[in-house]
């Protein structure tokens, strides 16, 4: 590059800052008392601009005596990050300038940049002004027109640099983190671009599409409404300062619409800065998934990632550690991985959370207070930069839990709402058949409504829908005479409305509604309007003309939206799902206020489990072709299904939800028990039909099922797997075989034990059932039913079980069962009600305790997975081997305790007598396996750690509580693990070994770790079958890692089996600033790898790895720094023959430029596609 096309270039560098100079005088001109940083900000970029000017002026003034810039110069460089630099800070302020512009409240906002942010910005302009200042003189530029690699070497060679070369030096240094902070900015688009398995993991922490609710809030909003509190000082100072707030009202005051304000007011600040993360929640009574903590919590994490340039450590361990098995994470894992993100990120986290009391609050539900406990230990952690807003009613047990929490609860004023009523209120009077009104009657509504809402939005909307009804003013002036005073009159009115007109189907629509086991569709709703046990099949001219006449008859109460849910296993076209239209409605149907409506759960129940069976009994299929594959072929067939049966989805699935309710019901024992042995009738059409349409047997349950009749389990089995007693017992008198075998499923026994049936079981027991029968299952394993009850910690089967055989002699298979029952038991995280109960009796029915799985793994390793320090006593105190050699998994139990992440296992293990030394197992032996774990899993105070691990252990104490997998080791345990005699440089040659500890740790980027190996005696050169430290750290592009290994006298040049040398290793991935970073150690760039024996082929040098995988900028520093472009290797050759040879056309060029020779063999190895363009 030429001096002046240099200087031109500067030039619009010059604008850019004198543009951002202009847009920060504006703000401190409309604030009075602006940010001081703001103010500092602007007087450094003046700096700025004026040594970019003197460096314009330099540049035209010595033309002649100043030779052309090569493209990797310094000063090229620092021009071209500068440029970088300012076009991103202009995108950030202007941002924050164009949102203070449209919003009135965005005014009161702080100045985007942080503390941090700021500082590192300052640091970034002083460091662009002192280069450009030092070019503007004739050795100055002369030095700048070196490569940065150059200036280090000159700067090596002299004996005594001057200062100013040190300076300079420094600054180069300097450079290049601006540089790599730079491209990992400029990465973002790349990285979305081929973010498709980002997409996945993201998917995998949550599929809740969040918004939906929120469009459908924001929808009813009224523009303008909700500026009270976004105006307010209380919004400001939590926008502005980390901490908790705490939103409250009454009933249909508005909160939910109120919360999506806030939500929409915090993403545009988000949007104003790239320094700001925002991730929020509806709570809804009506679906049964956003009650779920995980499901909250999986949904956060997966906001917080969303958008970043690459998905936070933490949360790819928490991938990599569960779904490979088809595991969901336990609700620690997820809040552990919550905070470690939290804590990592380097943003303001705003947390929104919606409808707290909307959470089951039932004696037998623990949904409101687990989440209030999450909320707890959240705020307790006291993050820096955490902001978190929730909105409730003002319920005792919220009150209790979040007052002692919050800087400040915000109580929702009827003053404050009552503002925006009106606003809303003038808006509906504008629109419809109000518009024709005389002004006088509109202004009549508007004072009556504002006069008594008395806050309540909800009643507001009513009234409206209600006046919307009315056909004459005189009718308008009676009804707003007439107002209902409260949410619950006004209930009472539209019941008595809807029950006039059509009183049995609004009472059926309200009981699917409030009892149904998921949403309804409108057209299953409009079915279930009509259809009675007695009138089913349901004559077609008794159906509703119109499904949505249902929005008639129930008139506010209810409401719609679309959805896109996969029902039935299928991608359907969108369906419109029918909800109460508020938290308040179902509250009152189903308290003892409402008046005209009243039906017992009971009683819903009955109705609708007859309703279901009826309408399975009377499926006809006779005419339907279920021989489909194609999926747009069974879209089509249940699309024609469900026109003719609305209903049948549901019935088929859900009819048992609603059947187990009343199965001890005397009603259960008539009609429906007469209908279920209709349906359990093998020889009838209806048994196949429903089979055909949802298996339960299966797992998961599957629709459309071809198969015929035989390759269905019996009815007996389905029977007892649903724990239907009395069909099983009446099916039994029948003839039915009670230890038939249905392959996939099992015997009927393995159905009722397997979902913990208790009085099925005894039921199949007394009629003969065989308790020692094994089954091939589906899945793949053979089980008896002992091992089905034990995995699902069913105790009071397990007894039962065992009890049958109490009789028969001793059986050594038979112990064999039991002790993979015993094993059953201990595997599943989900269940521990009861679990040592369960061991205690398998070990004294003869479970043998030191027998191992189908891995070879022992059952006290799996107990010590689990974590569980009762099964590991009770396992030890029966004779349990603590130091038997491992199998598959767990080199040893004490293995088994690290990976389960449990420190209370651990140290009784350790107090026993365990041996640290045993190696196998997945990673090879227990430092491996502590080094498979992240960082962030470890969070235990040294002190807690050192007194379980000593000596002194009360090995008696009863530690009752499951332990937090993810928060009680630290990475201490890993020095403490070395304490004990493990040799640091242990390969122990594990089924899935990833090297030795320094190498595993390397590789998988654990800066810290890495440090404490080295500190230990970890040997930084030590090389294993999977390879060394430095080119795996390099490979996968560990820059710290790289520069602790070089500085602790990693051999740079080493050449291992599996990448060759740590530069061709980085060349090889393109791992840029590594390669810079080697090169600078000493790193050979002509070193010639060589295939060693029974090996794949391998690049001969740095260069053709990177030519061979199309890096140019990777091609073109290391030719600048003197790779030989026309080195030969015996596998690829030349790397403009391997270049050549896969197309690449950009390094193809840059070869042939930089003086590489194209021989025939080069010519020839061009790729048929595009030949002669890549020639």
């Amino acid at each position: 590059m030429d001096p002046l096309s240099l200087a031109a270039s500067i030039a619009g560098f010059i604008s850019l800052g004198i543009e951002i100079t202009k847009i920060i005088s504006d703000y401190t001109a409309s604030v009075n008392h602006a940010e001081e940083e703001s103010q500092e900000l602007e007087t450094e970029l003046s700096a700025l601009v004026g040594s970019l000017q003197a460096l314009e002026r330099f540049l035209k003034d010595h033309e002649d005596s100043t030779r052309p810039f090569r493209e990797s110069a310094v000063l090229v460089n620092a021009t071209l990050s500068c440029d970088s630099f300012l076009d991103h800070l202009k995108t950030t302020l202007g941002k924050f300038m164009e949102a203070r512009r449209k919003k009135g409240w965005c005014r009161k906002l702080t100045w985007p940049l942080k503390k941090g942010r700021h500082t590192q910005t300052i640091s970034t302009i002083q460091r662009f002004t002192q280069v450009f200042s030092l070019s503007i003189t004739v050795d100055g530029c002369k030095l700048l027109a070196k490569t940065a690699e150059e200036v280090a070497i000159l700067n090596q060679g002299q004996l005594s640099s001057s200062q100013a070369m040190e300076e300079i030096t420094v600054l180069v240094k300097d450079l290049r983190l601006i540089d790599q902070q730079l491209l990992g900015k400029t990465t973002v688009v790349e990285q979305t671009q081929k973010g498709h398995e980002q997409e996945r993991l993201l998917e995998w922490l949550s599929s809740s599409d969040l918004s939906i609710k929120h469009n459908a809030a924001i929808k009813m909003r009224e523009p303008g409404t909700g500026l009270w509190f976004l105006e307010s000082e209380d919004f400001c100072n939590w926008v502005s300062s980390p901490g908790f707030l705490w939103l409250y009202g009454i009933p249909g005051c508005g909160k939910t619409v109120l919360c999506s304000t806030i939500i929409e007011a915090v993403r545009e600040i988000c949007l104003t800065s790239d320094e700001r993360k925002l991730a929020y929640f509806y709570f809804d009574f009506q679906e049964i998934e956003s009650q779920d903590e995980g499901v909250l919590l999986g949904s956060l994490l997966r906001q917080l990632c969303a958008g970043e340039a690459a998905i936070p450590k933490p949360v790819q361990d928490l991938y990599t550690r569960n779904h490979p098995s088809g595991y969901q994470p336990s609700t620690e894992e997820l809040e552990s991985t919550l905070f470690a993100i939290i804590g990592s990120l380097e943003k303001e986290v705003y947390i929104i959370l919606d409808a707290l009391d909307e959470l089951p609050e039932k004696h037998d539900s623990t949904k409101r207070r687990e989440v209030l406990r999450r909320i707890d230990r959240m705020v307790s952690r006291r993050f820096a930069n955490l902001h978190i807003l929730t909105t409730s009613r003002d319920v005792m047990d919220i009150r209790e839990k979040l007052a002692s929490l919050c800087g400040q609860a915000i109580s929702i004023q009827s003053s404050h709402v009552d503002a925006d009523i009106a606003k809303y209120v003038r808006t509906c009077l504008k629109e419809d058949r109000f518009v024709r009104l005389p002004d006088y009657i509109k202004a009549l509504i508007e004072a009556k409504l504002a006069e008594q809402a008395d806050g309540m939005f909800r009643w507001a909307f009513c009234q409206i829908e209600t006046l919307r009804e009315c056909d004459t003013i005189g009718e308008i002036k009676r009804t707003l005479d007439t107002l209902p005073k409260t949410l619950d009159e006004t209930y009472e009115r539209i019941l008595a409305d809807m029950f006039k007109q059509s009183a049995e189907k609004a009472w059926a629509i309200l009981v699917w509604l409030l009892f149904s086991a998921r949403p309804l569709t409108l057209e299953e709703l409009a079915e279930a309007a009509v259809a009675r046990p007695d009138t089913i099949p349901v004559d077609p001219d008794d159906r509703l003309i119109e499904s949505t006449e249902i929005l008639r008859i129930c008139r506010s109460l209810i409401t719609v939206s679309k959805d896109d849910t996969d029902y039935y296993g299928m991608d359907c076209e969108e369906f419109s799902l029918v909800h109460f239209a508020h938290f308040s409605v179902k509250e009152y149907l189903v308290s003892e206020r409402s008046k005209l409506f009243c039906a017992s759960a009971e009683t819903a129940h009955e109705f609708i489990a007859s309703s279901c069976i009826r309408i399975l009994l009377h499926l006809d299929f006779s005419d339907v072709n279920f021989d489909v594959s194609e999926a747009s072929s069974q879209w089509d067939l249940f699309h024609d299904l469900l026109h003719k049966y609305p209903l049948f989805g549901y019935a088929a699935e859900h009819w048992t939800t609603h059947s187990v309710q009343i199965k001890n019901n005397i009603v259960f024992r008539g009609r429906i028990l007469d209908d279920l042995l209709r349906l359990f009738d093998r020889g009838s059409s209806c048994f196949l039909n429903w089979l055909r349409v949802y298996d339960p047997g299966m797992s998961p349950p599957w629709f459309f099922c071809t198969e015929a009749t035989q390759t269905v389990a019996s009815p007996l089995f389905y029977a007892s797997r649903l724990g239907l007693h009395e069909v099983a017992e009446r099916l039994l008198q029948s003839g039915a075989d009670v230890n038939e075998l249905s392959k996939g499923y099992g015997t009927p026994l393995h159905g009722a034990s397997k979902y913990g049936c208790c009085e099925t079981v005894k039921i199949l027991l007394r009629h003969g059932a065989n308790v020692d029968a094994v089954a091939r299952l589906y899945g793949g394993e053979t089980k008896s039913a002992l091992e089905v009850a034990a995995g699902g910690c069913h105790e009071d089967v397990v007894r039962l079980l065992l009890r049958a055989n109490a009789h028969k002699p001793a059986d050594q298979c038979r112990f064999w069962r039991y002790s993979l029952a015993l094993q059953a038991t201990l595997r599943p995280w989900w269940a521990d009600d009861g679990l040592d109960r369960i061991v205690e009796v398998l070990i004294k029915h003869g479970a043998d305790v030191n027998a191992r799985d189908r891995g070879g793994d022992t059952t006290l390793a799996i107990a010590s997975y689990r974590g569980s320090v009762r099964a590991v006593r009770l396992l030890l105190n029966n004779g349990a081997d603590l130091n038997a050699p491992g199998g598959k998994e767990y080199c040893s139990a004490l293995d088994a305790a690290v990976r389960g992440r449990s420190l209370n296992v651990f140290k009784l293990l350790l107090a026993r007598g365990a041996n640290p030394h045993m190696t196998g197992g997945r990673y090879g032996s227990i430092l491996q396996s502590a080094i498979s774990l992240r960082p962030e899993d470890y969070e235990m105070s040294p002190r807690d750690l050192l007194a379980g691990l000593g000596a002194v252990y009360d090995d008696e104490e009863d530690h009752d509580e499951e332990e937090n997998h993810d928060e009680e080791f630290t990475l201490h345990i890993l020095s403490q693990i070395i304490d004990l005699g493990v040799d640091v440089n242990i390969h122990g040659g594990g089924s899935h070994s990833e090297g030795p500890a320094l190498e595993m740790a390397s590789e998988r980027g654990y800066e810290d770790m890495v440090r404490l190996l080295v500190a230990r005696g970890a040997d930084v050169n030590l090389e294993s079958s999977t390879g060394s430290p430095l080119p795996v750290a390099a490979a996968a592009g560990r820059h710290q890692i790289v520069q602790i290994l070089l500085d602790h006298g990693a051999d740079v040049n080493a050449q291992i089996t599996r990448y060759g040398t740590a530069l061709q290793a980085a060349a090889e991935f393109a791992k840029y600033s590594i390669v810079q970073l080697l090169l600078t150690h000493g790193a050979d760039v002509n070193s010639q790898v060589h295939r060693r024996q029974g090996m794949p082929p391998k690049y001969g040098s740095a260069l053709q790895a990177a030519s061979g995988n199309d890096h140019v900028d990777v091609v073109k520093l290391l030719i600048d720094s003197g790779a030989d472009v026309n080195a030969r290797n015996d596998d690829y050759g030349t790397a403009l023959e391997v270049a050549t040879r896969r197309g690449h056309r950009d390094v193809v060029q840059l070869l042939l430029q930089s003086g590489a020779t194209h021989s025939r063999d080069a010519l020839g190895s061009a790729p048929a596609k595009d030949h002669l363009e890549t020639v």
